[in-house]
């Protein structure tokens, strides 16, 4: 298991798309702290490259949750080098 702070636009668009997310331990003004399992952290990080990428998804208001999503995977980059 895993407990990792995320940046909580990005982590509040995964989970209100009913993705695997984990639980929820803490959320902060501009973080949350989830326990999730190997599975859960691979499909969050998995779900952020692909809002990351610039060939992600497109539409207007996507500005903030690809920020968002940049810096998830940075979060879970360090979180896995750390581990």
């Amino acid at each position: 298991m895993h407990q990792i702070w995320l940046p909580l636009t990005f982590f509040e668009d995964h989970e209100g798309r009913d993705l695997p997310s984990g639980t929820v331990i803490k959320r902060a003004a501009r973080k949350v702290l989830v326990q999730c399992s190997d599975d859960e952290l691979s499909e969050i990080e998995s779900d952020a490259k692909y809002y990351a990428d610039l060939c992600g998804p497109d539409g207007e208001g996507l500005e903030g949750i690809r920020r968002s999503a940049k810096a998830t995977v940075e979060a879970i980059k360090k979180h896995r080098a750390a581990a």
